[in-house]
C-alpha cells in the first residue's frame, strides 16, 4: 500500500500479477475453476485432475464424484462444474488383472505335476482402448494384442509355467444366452515355457482365462471392461492350458483347467467347479469339430 514500509501480500483465494501495485485493489479473486493455496501468488493453479473449484476466490478445490478407477477412459471433471466428462483420453495406462485358484480337471499326463487342488496363479495386463477387429458385430469383439506380460503357473514342484508378451481378448455378449470374456495367450504369441518331460515333441497351444456367465448380465456390449473385470459377476471362472503335441499317433491334446478368483486368491466356489471344467471342455471339442 502507498506509504507502507514493507510489501502486503495478496491474501490466499486471490492473486496479483501486477508489480509495485500500491493498493489491495490490485489483488484480484481466483476465478472459478482455479484456486491459491497461499498469500502472495502471481497467478491462480488450475485444479488438479478429478477436482474442481465452483466459486471464485477459493483456496482448495473440491473432490469431484468421478470414479478415479475409470480415470483411464475418462476426462478429468469440469474444472467448475464438477461433472464428469466425457471419455476422450487417447492412451490409456494398462488394466493390470491378477488370478489364483485351484486345479479341478486335468489330464492324466499331466496329473503328477498338476493335480486336482494344486494351485493356479497367473497375471496379465490389458489395454481397454484396444480396437475391435469385428467392430460390425454387435455381439462379438476380438481384440488382437490387447494383452501384455501374460504369465501362468499350474502346480507344484516342478510346476508347468509359462510366459508371453503379448495375448489376446474375446468377448461375446449374448451369444446363446452367454456372456464370455476370453483372456488368451498362443503361441503365436510368444507363449513359452520349460520343455514338459510327458511331452518332449509338446508344443504350447495356449492359456485362456474365461469368465463366463448365462442371463446375459455380466456385459453391457462386446467393449472390453474399461475396469478390472469384476470376477463375482460371473459364475463360471476358469483358467485352461492346453497343449498341441503332434506324434505318430495323431493330435494329443493334453489339458489342465483351474476355477480361480480375483484380484487377490482366494476359495473358489465348489458348485462351479465342474461347470467350470464342462463348459471349458465342451467349447473347445465343439471347436475341434
Amino acid at each position: 500500500m502507498l506509504g507502507a514500509t514493507a510489501c502486503t501480500e495478496c491474501s490466499a483465494g486471490t492473486f496479483s500479477a501486477e508489480v509495485g501495485a500500491n493498493s489491495s485493489q490490485a489483488c484480484a479473486p481466483c476465478p472459478a475453476g482455479r484456486f491459491s493455496a497461499s498469500s502472495g501468488a502471481a497467478a491462480c493453479g488450475e485444479c488438479p485432475r478429478n477436482a474442481y473449484a465452483p466459486d471464485s476466490g477459493l483456496t482448495q478445490c473440491l473432490a469431484c464424484s468421478c470414479d478415479d478407477a475409470i480415470a483411464c477412459t475418462r476426462d478429468a471433471c469440469d474444472a467448475v462444474s464438477g461433472a464428469c466428462a466425457a471419455p476422450s483420453v487417447p492412451a490409456c495406462q494398462p488394466i493390470e488383472v491378477a488370478f489364483a485358484g485351484t486345479v479341478s480337471l486335468v489330464d492324466p499326463l499331466l496329473y503328477s505335476t498338476a493335480p486336482v487342488g494344486a494351485p493356479v496363479e497367473g497375471r496379465f495386463s490389458y489395454d481397454p482402448e484396444a480396437p475391435d477387429a469385428t467392430p460390425l458385430d454387435p455381439s462379438l469383439g476380438d481384440y488382437p494384442n490387447a494383452v501384455t506380460g501374460f504369465e501362468v503357473s499350474i502346480g507344484v514342484g516342478p510346476a508347468i509355467s509359462a510366459t508371453s508378451p503379448g495375448g489376446s481378448v474375446h468377448v461375446e455378449n449374448g451369444v446363446l444366452g452367454w456372456d464370455i470374456v476370453d483372456f488368451e495367450a498362443s503361441a503365436a504369441d510368444g507363449l513359452d515355457g520349460p520343455p514338459f518331460d510327458a511331452l518332449p515333441d509338446g508344443v504350447r497351444e495356449s492359456y485362456r482365462l474365461r469368465l463366463a456367465d448365462t442371463g446375459d448380465s455380466a456385459l453391457a456390449s462386446d467393449a472390453l471392461p474399461a475396469t478390472r473385470p469384476d470376477f463375482a459377476r460371473f459364475a463360471i471362472r476358469s483358467a485352461s492350458l492346453e497343449i498341441h503335441s503332434p506324434s505318430a499317433a495323431g493330435n494329443v491334446y493334453v489339458d489342465a483347467y483351474g476355477v480361480v478368483a480375483a484380484p487377490e486368491p482366494h476359495a473358489a466356489l465348489a458348485s462351479t467347479t465342474a461347470i467350470a471344467g464342462l463348459l471349458a471342455l465342451a467349447r473347445r471339442r465343439s471347436g475341434r469339430a
